[in-house]
């Protein structure tokens, strides 16, 4: 290959007159960097690998930063080639400087990849992520090494390379790599059916809600009706909104397609009229929302209405009566007042919330509004979607349950165990009032049922004296339900936290300011969601309640004394380590049932129990509340649920079951109790009841089914152990069936059961 001219000869004078030798050796350095990127753009790898070595040799002496840059174009052609091996190579000859580079360290890493050295690019990858966690390639570099062995913990680092890139080309991305896993069957997602209807364009949403859902284990199944036929797709039996079935129904609307003369003719309609034409229109969206809600099981959300950025009126509007913010305004109340008619499966989404924090001006995209009726603009999509999420997350069943927490320059700014009780950051002044912040959201996610968890290298005394004695503290450590303080690896203590609770560590959120563990907790738990906590305190709170992933659609009372449940939950632990024996135990806790059937106070949670309980549920169907009241209401079923309470406290409503009624035989369609109550003897004396009631009915077989699941191995053998046979038994399904006639189950003998509440 003949050598080319190089359009770097230009700039490299000779011992230009006048120069000292440190600006001539910068001249030169620059000028060889100039002449590698040049080599490199017309494909002369070789001879730009040379000049490299030339240069190197030269700039080591001079600052060694700027060698990086042409030595990361290099690599990149490399990657660019596949030519993988001098990828490699390169790194390694100069990794002394190319090591201080995030982006160099990322490209190692991926040579690594393609050559299948998995060690060697797993620790280039993650020695990217600690120069520079803000940079997305490593993370989806790491999900593909991991996609393979462990998919989990590949889908976990691809959701952290959309987190950072949530453009359409990111969300595409990270969808077409969880796809690809879901082929290979390695993934345990669940199915949701998700319907979109309105009166403008929101089909844009797609990618970026897919992105979403997957991120939390849901795998989607999308209808868009077309545009502005929500009347036709409401109030049609057969239309192809019912047909398609829903799990969670989005109805947007437009106030200006709503309601066009509101806004064409507003000055010629009198102020006290305005609203109550806007009135009649809503009216007519409400009774189309109720004859959907009674012709279908779907939740239903509707988004409130957009105020403008500004109004016909300017800053006169608000003072003269019936101005467009004042109608506005009423229209959204109207709808908000409409959904407590049916609080659990009528919602609201606060699309004027989202927008005003995209920044209406900021994110408009007037163009597409008027061309393709795309009121949302493209710029806010990922941020709707996150909100989206708000409401798919509970119906999925995937709300976390857990907040752990860090203590030091989390909860308070500074070092406790340094600074003292006095010296800590907590108050109602700066620096010391974003902690306070931050602790009165921790405290408003207890009240809605979260359970608080502490994980801190700290003293457990002076962690409890500045909880007892700090006059700005907002949190007791009676908040918490679970407290590890210790200088223990922080992954084992998460690991006892959720032993000590009975959860999933998919039920866990992290939140730690310090990097180091953050990054642990990611390598050996990708189960948990670990939050990227941003440096600056004041980010906290925000960070916090933007999350979206504690949402519940409905509060229980078992949610607001959570904390309490599971405070009592360790006095029993204690209890059972001082005995010896497991019988003396359970006797002396005194245990009391009460079984019952759904009446509509129980509905709420039998519903929740379906769908948040997944160890010991025989079959893990998913119900809604109107899926529960139609089985309690329906002659060809059955609902009971159990309450329980020992010496220590209530537990409240812990078990429930379903019953399908075929002649003389009960099919348990589902059977389940909550993981807090589990190898008490509880669940077999719910299974006592249920066979008495079944005698009464004069019932002669009962017929049990359980389901697999790769969380519910606990339940496998509870029919068989209860005497049931088996009938049939395959991967999917075992079935099994009892005669009533011929077998019986006792009631354990340390249960009392009560047959009406106390």
């Amino acid at each position: 290959m003949a050598k080319p001219i190089l359009k770097s000869d230009a700039l490299n004078p000779s011992s230009p007159e006048g120069l000292d030798p440190a600006t001539r050796a910068e001249m030169e350095l620059t000028a060889g960097c100039q002449e590698i990127r040049f080599l490199v753009e017309r494909g002369y790898l070789s001879m730009a690998r040379e000049k490299l070595e030339e240069v190197f040799s030269k700039g080591r002496q001079i600052k060694n930063h700027h060698l990086v840059e042409p030595a990361i174009v290099l690599l990149q052609a490399y990657e660019k080639n596949k030519q993988y091996q001098s990828a490699n190579e390169l790194f390694k000859q100069y990794e002394s400087i190319l090591g201080e580079s995030q982006v160099a360290l990322t490209l190692a890493g991926s040579s690594c990849l393609n050559l299948n050295d998995s060690q060697q690019a797993e620790n280039f990858l993650e020695g990217a992520i600690q120069k520079d966690s803000s940079y997305p390639d490593p993370y989806l570099l790491l999900g593909d090494l991991y996609a393979k062995s462990q998919p989990d913990k590949a889908v976990s680092y691809y959701s952290q390379y959309y987190d950072l890139r949530s453009s359409i080309m990111g969300a595409r991305i990270f969808i077409k790599r969880v796809k690809s896993l879901l082929k290979t069957n390695s993934l345990s997602f669940k199915n949701l059916s998700i319907a979109f209807i309105g009166n403008f364009t929101i089909e844009p949403i797609k990618d970026f809600l897919e992105a979403e859902c997957f991120k939390q284990s849901i795998q989607p199944k999308f209808y868009f009706g077309g545009y502005d036929q929500y009347i036709q797709e409401m109030a049609d039996a057969n239309s192809g909104l019912f047909n398609f079935d829903p799990a969670i129904t989005f109805l947007f609307l437009d106030s200006q397609t709503l309601s066009p003369e509101l806004f064409n003719k507003f000055f010629d309609i009198l102020p006290e009229k305005r609203f109550h034409l806007a009135e009649d229109k809503l009216k007519h969206v409400e009774a189309l929302c109720n004859k959907f809600l009674d012709l279908s099981k779907s939740h239903l959300v509707v988004s409130n209405f957009l105020l403008p950025s500004d109004y016909y009126m300017g800053v006169y509007d608000s003072k003269m009566g019936s101005g467009q913010k004042e109608i506005l305004g009423k229209m959204n109340d109207h709808l908000l007042s409409q959904t407590r008619s049916n609080p659990q499966r009528f919602h609201i989404l606060d699309t004027e919330k989202v927008l005003s924090n995209c920044g209406k001006t900021t994110c408009a995209n007037e163009k597409m509004r008027y061309l393709a009726k795309m009121i949302i603009p493209d710029q806010a999509l990922p941020d709707m979607a996150r909100e989206l999420m708000r409401f798919v997350r509970p119906v999925g069943g995937k709300t976390k349950k857990c907040l752990v927490l860090d203590l030091d320059n989390t909860l308070w700014g500074g070092i406790l165990g340094e600074e003292g009780l006095e010296g800590i950051e907590l108050g109602l002044e700066p620096p010391g009032n974003a902690f306070y912040e931050f602790q009165k959201a921790v405290k408003a996610l207890q009240r809605r049922g979260i359970i608080l968890a502490i994980n801190s290298k700290n003293d457990p005394d002076l962690v409890r004296e500045a909880f007892e004695k700090h006059p700005d503290m907002q949190l007791k450590l009676s908040d918490f339900a679970c407290i590890r303080t210790n200088w223990n690896d922080k992954a084992q203590n998460l690991r006892e936290i959720a032993d000590e609770l009975n959860l999933g560590l998919s039920s866990f959120v992290f939140f730690d300011d310090n990097p180091a563990e953050r990054l642990l907790i990611r390598q050996q738990m990708p189960e948990v969601l670990t939050i990227e906590v941003p440096e600056d305190c004041s980010e906290y709170t925000r960070t916090l309640l933007s999350l979206g992933v504690f949402e519940t659609l409905h509060l229980t009372e078992e949610d607001k004394n959570r904390t309490h449940l599971y405070q009592t939950e360790d006095k029993r632990r204690h209890l059972k380590d001082q005995a010896t024996e497991l019988d003396s135990y359970l006797e002396s806790l005194k245990t009391q049932v009460v079984i019952q059937p759904a009446d509509s106070f129980s509905i709420p949670r039998v519903a929740q129990l379906t769908q948040r309980t997944n160890q010991f549920n025989l079959t893990t169907q998913r119900y809604s509340e109107a899926d529960i009241r139609a089985f309690a209401e329906s002659e060809k079923s059955r609902v009971y649920f159990l309450k329980s309470g020992d010496r220590f406290g209530d537990h409240g409503i812990v078990g429930a079951c379903i019953v399908r009624v075929e002649n003389d035989s009960w099919e348990l369609d589902t059977f389940l109790m909550s993981c807090r109550v589990i190898g008490r003897g509880i669940e077999n004396a719910f299974l006592y009841d249920i066979f008495r009631k079944a005698s009464e009915d004069h019932i002669k077989n009962v017929v049990g089914r359980y389901f697999p699941t790769r969380k519910n191995q606990i339940a496998e053998s509870f029919y068989p152990d209860a005497g049931f046979e088996t009938m049939a038994d395959n991967p999917q399904e075992k079935v099994f069936t009892l005669n009533l006639e011929k077998n019986s189950v006792s009631l354990p003998s340390h249960i009392k059961m009560l047959r009406h509440e106390n």
